[in-house]
């Protein structure tokens, strides 16, 4: 009986660290789309901003 329960021991545990490697790689996909739409573009507006400022400024 001891032989079996660590076998089935063995058994979840392998199958628990294949489900969690396989969310792992699924991990960076599900980030792609806040990231392109959400962080991405504050970025660009804090860093491009000053510029935009100094060419509007200039411009007129």
């Amino acid at each position: 009986m001891a032989d079996t329960l660590k076998r089935l021991a063995v058994s979840l545990r392998n199958e628990r660290a294949s489900s969690a490697e396989k969310k792992a790689q699924e991990a960076p996909v599900k980030m792609l789309i806040p990231l392109v739409l959400l962080i991405f573009p504050t970025i660009f507006i804090v860093i491009f901003r000053h510029i935009v400022i100094n060419f509007i400024k200039t411009s007129f």
